[in-house]
């Protein structure tokens, strides 16, 4: 009897606790920001993820006392949209329709997929270099 419980309450178990989970990969060369919003828009999570580093955004499938851009309280929160940023604010990717517990991954998301690098716009050009003749 004990076998049957573990065999069918375990897995329920793990499934439960996974379903407000959104695991993020940078899998780009740049220092990317993933932000998490529901499918009505609402901001829910932002995190930074360096290049090649795995995270695991937890969203809370609770009731919550937030309102709503449109006023109203039964506005769903799935599917996801992911939107990954680059360090300096701009747009590296996006990827909709996302359920709880994908994988979402920067490159496999439609974009632009590149960044600036930081300061690079900022620096004056080199200037060129003169030969002395003696």
């Amino acid at each position: 009897m004990i076998r049957i419980f573990y065999f069918l309450y375990v897995p329920c178990l793990f499934a439960s606790l996974n379903s407000g989970t959104v695991s993020l990969v940078n899998d780009s060369p740049f220092p990317l920001v993933a932000e998490v919003q529901s499918q009505g828009g609402i901001f829910l999570a932002q995190e930074m993820v360096q290049p090649g580093q795995q995270r695991n955004l937890i969203t809370s499938n609770a009731s919550t006392e937030f309102k709503t851009p449109n006023g109203s309280y039964n506005t769903p929160m799935t599917p996801y949209t992911v939107i990954w940023k680059c360090a300096d604010g701009g747009y590296y990717s996006m990827c909709t329709d996302v359920s709880p517990g994908a994988l979402v991954r920067a490159n496999y998301c439609p974009g632009v997929r590149s960044c600036h690098p930081k300061g690079k716009e900022d620096q004056p050009p080199h200037p060129k270099s003169r030969s002395r003749r003696g």
